[in-house]
């Protein structure tokens, strides 16, 4: 009998081998060759599951976003307005290895996609469901007098969104303790501020 191959799980094999050979030693470590190494396969194999590296950190970003998106979904069940806002942002921080290693991936994809539009345009669409969910509960808290009217929740979960990579780049670089506390800290009195600038009549409510 001809033996089955899994496709789907093979790609994923693939995609597991190149999100550990960049949190490993960054992008240059992830050369095909590495790759097809790490993974099992004779270098050529890869092209029966890829097209080429692109496609390969394409995936390897969509499978660590959609990681984190399911953990995020699973920390705001039972969660409203603000208190679900915070808890996205609070497990996205680089105060926690899994995320540095998280941000270490999708930093690399994001350099790689500086002048590629194809890659940027995924990227973005990547993000998406993280942004989607904290404008989803922004909106909610609005509708619960947590949020001021004048404060746009898509603005504000760009906001909140660039608070937290920015803050993955500046550990990336300095990993420090005073280093994420400092830029931990600026997306939590960022949170604290706009949970605070509710109006008087809400905030009695």
């Amino acid at each position: 009998m001809p033996k089955i191959i899994d496709h789907d799980q093979r790609r994923l094999e693939i995609v597991l081998a190149t999100k550990k050979l960049i949190i490993d030693g960054g992008f240059r470590a992830a050369t095909m060759r590495e790759i097809a190494a790490a993974a099992g396969y004779a270098n050529g194999a890869l092209k029966r599951y890829f097209e080429g590296k692109d496609e390969i950190l394409m995936a390897t970003s969509q499978y660590a976003t959609a990681v984190l998106v399911e953990r995020l979904q699973r920390t705001v069940s039972g969660l409203q307005g603000m208190d679900a806002v915070s808890a996205i942002f609070e497990q996205t921080l680089p105060d926690r290895q899994d995320n540095k290693e998280l941000a270490r991936v999708l930093l690399t994809f994001w350099e790689q996609s500086i002048g590629n539009l194809e890659l940027s345009k995924a990227f973005l669409r990547n993000l998406s469901p993280w942004r989607n969910l904290a404008v989803m509960y922004l909106h909610q808290a609005v509708s619960l007098g947590q949020l001021h009217s004048r404060w746009d929740p898509s603005t504000v979960a760009d906001e909140l969104l660039t608070l937290t990579v920015g803050a993955h780049v500046m550990v990336q670089l300095d990993d420090r303790e005073e280093t994420i506390q400092q830029h931990t800290g600026h997306l939590r009195r960022r949170i604290s501020e706009l949970r605070a600038d509710v109006p008087e009549e809400a905030a009695v409510n």
